[in-house]
């Protein structure tokens, strides 16, 4: 039967290797282009390659049976059960087989012939040819097939192809770490052939006949006792194949001039040649060391008895030398050399081609030029002073000006970011030149005389060498006589930088190329030297002027601190628009921190009293600061404050802890010097007592006034009456209001809380203020709230502010507190977002954290309680996860599902602020149900998961003597824990915003003399103000979105006080919205240490954000792993 697929053979029918059997080598050679050889008993033994064909031609015959039946026959088969026995296998046509099927027993046949492109199949069954029994055979056998360890592929293959495929995979790693040791380097014991150095060295030949110079290398060895043998004399072609690590700079550039075209000999451009070569050592004459020099070829007239005489600078050497010397003078091509063999010196005078036709001419014809043909020769010079030196008398041309030209940096960025960098002259023409080379005497008429100008070529060559030492060029690869290609980015960066500084002595000038990519139009560097500012009195502001200098170009200081916000670029800081220069670290770092401290208005720069010592710091940097009697003044104060030691007052009745004396003496540091602060202790670590010893230091600065959260009022008033009994304290409800402007004075302390700051606001705007403290200061964190401006009303001689939290979510909250204290500090609210808040917040910009955390240092302290108390006891934090009942997943599934359907009603892009309530109220009630059913549903009368946890936690607790606080935002929830500890019989204490203040402080009072079991706390009213150290556990029932107000919480048990371990547990409805918010907490941890510690911080979520909470929504399944 045709065959309805396969290959053709691959094994050849005519080629025979049995006539080759018997060589071993043409044996291996067979094997590896894949051709079967004759074994030992003369059957044919298959290569690898062979035999891998000899698979892949059963598979594609066995395809060819399978489509050949026909759909008949295969749904037949598919009713056929069975197995398949192989009882003889032909490797290269078939195979028999046994087939079990059932109770029957068939034996089928299988052959095939890959160049006939056909197969003939048996069965006994009594069926044609092709039946279900070969149909079933044929899928059979190419399950064998498919699997390199069956008995089928090994008797094809010879043995198991898997052991096959090992064989040859070890013997090729055996082959492979042959030559891996045979590549190993030689041990330090090995011997080493002492093979001599070798160099190539360019010999000078002439050529007597026709005055013509050739240029051919020669390979030198070193010499065992110092020096080179005369060398043995090579070919171009043999320099070009020699190893380039032995070649030399000047071996590497000479190889660039080497020009060969197809099937003729390599040459050497002779003249580009030579000015490579002057100066080196790698220059022979007659294979005898020989010195090499260039010069420009000069056109010479001068003024003799009878006339003038011709000649040129080549001609008057020749002619200057003894009688007898030997000195040869040839034809280079653009030029002609001369050489002196017994001084052994070349020189090469640079011409015009075909120069050295007018040099031999002159030195045969040296006669007299007639005074009358003065004209005609002059007019014959002409054309040739614009491109050749010609010298001419100075009766003719004037006197010799002998002159510098500009020496040049040349540089070419290319986009691979290799830079070309090469050193020119530019001439009194503007045009640039090589060193020691090109037009070296210009003719000019000044005032109305004619002078020669010349350049001092020597000169040249010798700064030219001095620079490229002094620039480090010679780190880069050679690409000219005065050109290197530099690729590493650090030369590059250092090449521009040291630039910058010769610039700046005038000793230097930077072009850039027309094709560079890039260009910096390179001034020079930056110097403490450089810069000049003025600080002077406007009105409440100290002004900022000033200016920087860098040679000719002048910069305004505000474009200057302007470019200090920028990056280096290739070592070079943009301190103006399209002006660079090299800038020291110490200096960048001290103008930075000036620019971060200078507020802009009106297109004009200006300062606050609290950057004097980031301009102190510009004097210690040597920048030349002039200031005013004012400016003075502030200067004097901050040095008197920083240099004071100030002891606790003699009124304090308290024992100040070390921590807390630093940070008394702090807020008297500022206090003398008259700028706001922010003390943001941990809580728990006595704000209150370090500010109290800090009043009596001012209490002849008038009366102070504290703002505080009502539940702190008695607190303060409390701790005045104990730690200082010489300040009278006076709480702001309990009084006439009306009569206190007229008896408030020095030493008293009122104690108003920010609710009735605000309705009283134009009463305490009326009263000159000697001291304003603001506790918890988080409460003006919105500085768009009523709240927060009336207080920036209020008038005080000095403000400070308390807060274990200056920031929660933004920012924004930070510079309100700063504002309010100390506004100069961050300035206004648009520049602080420009220069602060948007770059660290959503461009996540590190160096702008760094400089924000710089600003504000001076001007707030925070200490944690793990820096400060050592003997705290510890405090251990652990959530407990707790699965939702059945009723509560549905609830909570239900609820979500809900609000993802409204979000997208409502859609992405009318997610503006507008919806933000909206938002807010899905994720409460999805907070809600994850707490209990019946904070949503009023007819709900059954328990929650998270509930039944706690119980269980407070019987433990109530056995073992432990007391804990219970923490939750949600009175509602507070009043279901509340019922069903009546039930259970365990006794609290309550507390939430409804409290008055007497009651909180009889509660109080009442938990730290033992008299409840528990204590039960709404987060918002008691996080902060309590002293409960008598609890030394802590449960959160439900998690805030900002941890620092959960972190609060804890602290009221977790304080100095505590003389135990406190254990601190968070209730987390697994796969609920309260897995996400936890996910957060880490974030929102980050927010304070991203600009007080340097950490990123967390910008303040958005609406869309909000809702993606929602859409994501947790798996509970996920979470349990």
């Amino acid at each position: 039967m045709q065959m309805a697929r396969g290959k053709h053979d691959r094994r050849g029918e005519r080629f025979d290797p049995r006539s080759f059997a018997n060589d071993p080598d043409i044996a291996r050679l067979l094997q590896e282009m894949g051709v079967s050889i004759l074994g030992k008993n003369g059957g044919i033994v298959p290569s690898k390659a062979a035999t891998s064909e000899l698979l892949n031609d059963w598979q594609d015959a066995i395809g060819g049976l399978i489509s050949g039946h026909s759909l008949d026959k295969r749904r037949r088969a598919a009713r056929v059960k069975g197995s398949l026995e192989l009882k003889s296998v032909n490797r290269d046509d078939g195979c028999e087989v046994v087939l079990k099927c059932g109770a029957s027993t068939y034996l089928a046949a299988w052959t095939f012939n890959l160049d006939a492109r056909t197969f003939s199949t048996s069965c006994n069954c009594g069926h044609q040819d092709l039946c279900e029994h070969t149909y079933f055979m044929a899928v059979k056998i190419k399950d064998l097939l498919n699997n390199p360890r069956s008995e089928l592929v090994a008797k094809i293959v010879g043995e198991d192809l898997t052991d096959r495929n090992l064989k040859q995979t070890f013997s090729m790693l055996q082959s492979l770490a042959r030559n891996a040791q045979m590549a190993l380097p030689k041990g330090a014991d090995a011997h080493v052939i002492d093979k001599p150095l070798t160099r190539f060295v360019w010999d000078v030949k002439l050529d007597r006949y026709y005055k013509s110079v050739h240029l051919s290398p020669c390979l030198q060895q070193e010499k065992k006792n110092g020096g080179w043998t005369k060398g043995k004399e090579s070919t171009l072609e043999a320099f070009l194949k020699s190893s380039r690590e032995q070649w030399t700079a000047i071996d590497q550039q000479l190889a660039e001039l080497i020009k060969q075209e197809r099937w003729q000999t390599p040459t050497l451009e002779l003249a580009d040649a030579l000015k490579i070569l002057a100066g080196s050592d790698q220059v022979t004459f007659d294979r005898e060391p020989c010195e090499l020099e260039t010069r420009p070829l000069e056109i010479i007239v001068q003024e003799v008895a009878g006339g003038l005489r011709l000649s040129t600078s080549a001609t008057d050497m020749m002619s200057a030398q003894p009688e007898g010397s030997t000195a040869f003078f040839a034809d280079a091509s653009r030029g002609v050399l001369i050489v002196l063999q017994e001084q052994g010196r070349a020189v090469y005078f640079s011409g015009p081609p075909h120069s050295s036709d007018i040099c031999n001419h002159l030195r045969k014809q040296a006669d007299i030029i007639p005074l009358d043909k003065q004209p005609a020769l002059l007019k014959a010079l002409e054309p040739l002073r614009s491109c050749m030196a010609v010298r001419l008398p100075e009766s003719i041309a004037g006197q010799d000006v002998s002159y510098h030209g500009q020496m040049t940096l040349v540089l070419q960025l290319r986009r691979s970011g290799m830079l070309d960098a090469s050193i020119q002259v530019r001439d009194r023409n503007q045009m640039l030149q090589s060193p020691g080379e090109g037009l070296a005497r210009i003719h000019e008429i000044v005032d109305e005389k004619p002078v020669q100008y010349v350049r001092n070529l020597a000169d040249e060559v010798q700064r030219t060498r001095e620079l490229a030492t002094e620039l480090k060029l010679k780190r880069g690869v050679p690409i000219s006589r005065c050109g290197w290609r530099i690729s590493d980015a650090d030369d590059v960066s250092n090449l521009l930088s040291d630039a910058g500084a010769v610039v700046e002595r005038g000793e230097l000038v930077v072009l850039w190329h027309k094709d560079s990519v890039s260009r910096f139009d390179v001034i020079g560097r930056l110097t403490a030297n450089n810069v000049r500012v003025t600080v002077s009195r406007q009105r409440d502001w100290f002004g900022l002027t000033g200016t920087c200098k860098i040679g000719e170009q002048e910069i305004p200081l505000k474009d200057l601190l302007a470019g200090m916000h920028g990056r280096p670029t290739n070592g070079l800081m943009e301190i103006a628009p399209g002006k660079w220069a090299a800038v020291a670290e110490e200096l960048r770092y001290a103008l930075r921190r000036l620019a971060d401290v200078s507020l802009e208005s009106r297109g004009k720069l200006q300062l606050d009293a609290s950057a004097i010592p980031v301009v102190a710091a510009l004097e210690a940097a040597q920048i030349q600061v002039a200031s005013d009697k004012h400016w003075d003044k502030c200067l004097k104060r901050l040095r008197e404050a920083t240099d004071t030691v100030y002891d606790p007052p003699a009124g304090l009745n308290a024992q100040l802890r070390d921590y807390q004396l630093e940070g008394f003496r702090w807020l008297c540091r500022l206090s003398h010097w008259g700028i706001g602060g922010i003390l943001a202790d941990d809580m728990g670590l006595g704000k209150t007592v370090q500010a109290l010893a800090m009043l009596l230091t001012r209490i002849e600065s008038g009366p102070t006034l504290v703002i505080a959260p009502t539940s702190l009022g008695f607190n303060w008033q409390r701790e005045c009456e104990r730690f200082t009994p010489s300040l009278t304290p006076i709480v702001f409800r309990d009084i006439d209001r009306m009569d206190l402007k007229n008896h408030v004075g020095d030493g008293d302390v009122v104690i108003c809380s920010y609710g009735l700051a605000l309705r009283e606001a134009e009463l305490l705007k009326d009263i000159k203020w000697g001291t304003l403290i603001l506790d918890e200061a988080q409460n003006i964190k919105n500085s768009n709230s009523k709240t927060a401006a009336q207080i920036r009303t209020l008038q005080a001689d000095w403000k400070i502010a308390l807060t274990g939290t200056p920031m929660e979510n933004h920012l924004g909250e930070l510079w309100s507190i700063f504002h309010t204290v100390a506004p100069g500090v961050l300035g206004s609210w648009e520049q602080f977002r420009k220069r602060f808040a948007a770059p660290i917040e959503k461009d996540r910009n590190s160096d702008r954290r760094e400089a924000l955390a710089h600003v504000i240092a001076p001007f707030i302290l925070r200490r944690s309680k793990a820096e400060v108390l050592k003997d705290l006891p510890e405090r251990t934090e652990t959530n407990l996860m707790v699965d939702l009942s059945a009723e509560e997943r549905k609830r909570y599934d239900q609820m979500r599902l809900a609000a993802v359907s409204e979000l997208d009603q409502i859609g992405d892009d009318s997610l503006s602020h507008d919806q933000r309530f909206k938002v807010l109220q899905m994720l409460t009630r999805m907070r809600q149900l994850s707490c209990h059913i019946g904070l949503v549903d009023d007819k709900w009368k059954g328990s929650s998961a998270k509930l039944d946890v706690l119980m269980e936690q407070l019987a433990q607790l109530k056995e073992r003597g432990n007391r804990p606080l219970i923490f939750s935002q949600f009175t509602s929830h507070l009043a279901l824990i509340r019922e069903a500890c009546d039930k259970a019989g365990i006794t609290y204490q309550y507390l939430d915003g409804q409290t008055t203040p007497a009651q909180r402080q009889q509660r109080v009072e009442a938990f730290q003399n033992g008299e409840s079991d528990a204590f039960l706390i709404s987060l918002k009213a008691g996080g902060t103000g309590l002293n409960l150290t008598a609890a030394d556990y802590v449960i959160h029932m439900d998690p805030w979105w900002n941890p620092a107000v959960e972190d609060q919480a804890t602290d009221r048990a977790h304080r100095i006080g505590q003389t135990r371990p406190v254990m601190v547990y968070r209730i987390i409805a697994r796969g609920t919205i309260e897995e996400q918010i936890l996910k957060m907490h880490d974030e929102k941890r980050d927010l304070v240490d991203g600009v007080l510690s340097g950490a990123d911080a967390a910008a303040k979520l958005s609406t869309r954000e909000l809702a993606d909470l929602i859409r994501l929504g947790v798996d509970p399944s996920v979470s349990k792993s």
